[in-house]
């Protein structure tokens, strides 16, 4: 029998922004927002954007600030994340809180920094006065904690996950079983 997985809520006050990060050679950041032009964040899966997308467009997100952080080796995304502006699916969030989610690295450039530098930059992109920044990982995901608690982030609560029947799992919810409410 398994049992459902449980994740760390971790936040952070955004009252200072980390120190700017070095990247490697070659290597080069670039933030996206959803525009006209360009609705589908570069790097993410086809599904994925779309959904991000159309819950911007129709502002079933709380506020305006869904956005991506990639870093990317010539035309190739190695590392990337998604802030996301609060709505139902993560209801202790404030109206203007975000969450980091969706850290990725590619496996060949793992044990570089590059997930720390992504969450680092969007740190410093997000990071204004009164905003809490959430970032929620499995409790065994050990690499992702290490990526977020060295940059500030505390632990806020244990939530779990909760899906929705027939639905894709992104249309669930998360509920807090333990922390603040």
């Amino acid at each position: 029998m398994t049992s459902t997985p449980r994740y760390l809520v971790l936040v952070r006050e955004a009252i200072d922004a980390p120190p700017e990060p070095q990247l490697a050679h070659g290597l080069t950041v670039r933030f996206w927002r959803p525009t006209t032009a360009r609705p589908l964040s570069p790097g993410a899966s086809v599904f994925r954007s779309v959904a991000w997308s159309a819950y911007h467009a129709l502002h079933i997100f709380r506020n305006r600030e869904l956005g991506a952080v990639l870093i990317q080796d010539g035309d190739k995304v190695v590392s990337q994340l998604v802030v996301f502006p609060p709505y139902y699916a993560f209801p202790y969030m404030r109206e203007d809180d975000v969450q980091i989610g969706y850290v990725a690295t590619d496996p060949q450039y793992r044990g570089r920094g590059l997930a720390r530098t992504t969450t680092s930059l969007a740190l410093r992109r997000w990071s204004k006065p009164g905003r809490r920044i959430f970032y929620i990982a499995d409790e065994a995901n050990v690499a992702s904690l290490n990526v977020a608690m060295p940059l500030g982030f505390s632990k806020f609560g244990v939530a779990s996950h909760r899906n929705v029947p027939f639905l894709p799992r992104g249309l669930g919810r998360y509920q807090l079983v333990t922390g603040e409410i």
